[in-house]
């Protein structure tokens, strides 16, 4: 079997050897068996290779129907077929209709890792009804997380283009609103990411919208870190590392500071290196950075 046709590069092999499989470490305790994935590994399964020590049940998504077979005995050949699901379809489909395209539905009720990949990108591109799917997806799945109280990890990577990005400063003008009715003044902060690209834009987009959901379905986003590299064609990708905590309390959770948002640094990975970006927009006083330990720390 012949994997090299599914394209995979070393600044993703780096984030998913040392900086995923550290996040999953540092969320959960031995035993793994309780621990079920939900994602899209491609036919090649390389999450699954990497984090497969820490994984109990997988649940598999593939929306390409001649792959479904080179997944299977890739699980085979990881001695994983006996705790491997494989689901045919949209990732998007799949956490909306609870059920795959041929009627099958994931084998557990809620996920402790959640991994999503939207190489065509989250937002800010010409098919609206992508976007709007892709959204409601995620919405819907903190409603099930919630229904059955369960934290998880969600990894979520996406592409985008740096020519787009009006609803990114839409974000940012709302977040300085929001900012300036607690009395924080991040007018120079929220400049200086209005003047930059997308991937900075980006870099608060994303967790902003995050949070938001998290907070209306009783999750406390505790930690996150971004990443930028270039993907298979040198396109520009944003990964995303979120710890999401459900809280049984009627009270929304504790938010994740605004202000944390804004600071937090954007890395940059590299093909054998992870760096924090040199770029960094003006710090808002008592802002607290949150995030993971890498495995090599």
């Amino acid at each position: 079997m012949d994997l090299e046709m599914f394209v995979t590069n070393r600044p993703k092999d780096l984030l998913r050897r040392e900086y995923d499989v550290a996040a999953i470490r540092s969320k959960f305790q031995q035993p793994y068996d309780d621990i079920t994935y939900f994602g899209m590994p491609g036919p090649s399964m390389l999450d699954v290779k990497e984090w497969g020590d820490y994984l109990g049940f997988i649940i598999a998504v593939e929306n390409k129907t001649e792959n479904l077979g080179i997944m299977q005995m890739t699980a085979g050949s990881l001695g994983l077929s006996d705790r491997t699901q494989i689901l045919q379809g949209d990732v998007e489909s799949i956490l909306l209709n609870w059920e795959d395209d041929v009627g099958e539905i994931p084998g557990k009720d809620s996920f402790q890792v959640v991994n999503l990949d939207f190489e065509g990108g989250f937002i800010g591109f010409s098919n609206i009804l992508v976007h709007d799917l892709r959204i409601d997806a995620i919405r819907e799945l903190f409603r099930r997380q919630m229904h059955q109280q369960t934290s998880f990890l969600l990894f979520l990577t996406v592409g985008f283009r740096e020519k787009r990005g009006q609803e990114y400063d839409l974000n940012l003008h709302h977040i300085r609103e929001e900012l300036a009715e607690l009395g924080i003044n991040a007018q120079d902060t929220i400049n200086w990411y209005l003047s930059h690209g997308v991937k900075h834009k980006l870099k608060v987009y994303v967790p902003h919208l995050i949070e938001d959901y998290g907070r209306t379905f009783r999750f406390s986003l505790r930690a996150y870190r971004c990443f930028h590299y270039k993907g298979t064609g040198n396109v520009p990708m944003m990964h995303f590392i979120f710890d999401l905590k459900y809280s049984k309390r009627i009270v929304f959770p504790k938010r994740l500071s605004l202000k944390s948002i804004l600071n937090c640094p954007l890395f940059q990975v590299y093909s054998d290196k992870v760096e924090a970006s040199p770029v960094r927009p003006p710090l808002i006083v008592g802002g607290v950075e949150s995030g993971f330990p890498s495995s090599r720390a």
